[in-house]
């Protein structure tokens, strides 16, 4: 007979249950979301200046 640890959706080789543990998990550091958000806006605003310039060189977005 199964328990419901046993009856994952998502199995994981090497794992029991297919569970991942987060017993392991620390805290992350305040420091870590300015830093996300920076490296996201920056993200965004390069994908857009080159999409702009794509359409402007080509005349047309892909």
């Amino acid at each position: 007979m199964t328990t419901p640890r046993d009856r994952s959706a998502f199995a994981l080789p090497g794992r029991r249950g297919g569970r991942i543990r987060h017993d392991h998990a620390h805290p992350l550091p305040a420091s870590y979301f300015p830093w996300l958000n920076g490296v996201l806006l920056a993200y965004c605003a390069l994908t857009q200046a080159l999409k702009t310039w794509y359409i402007r060189t080509f005349n047309t977005w892909l």
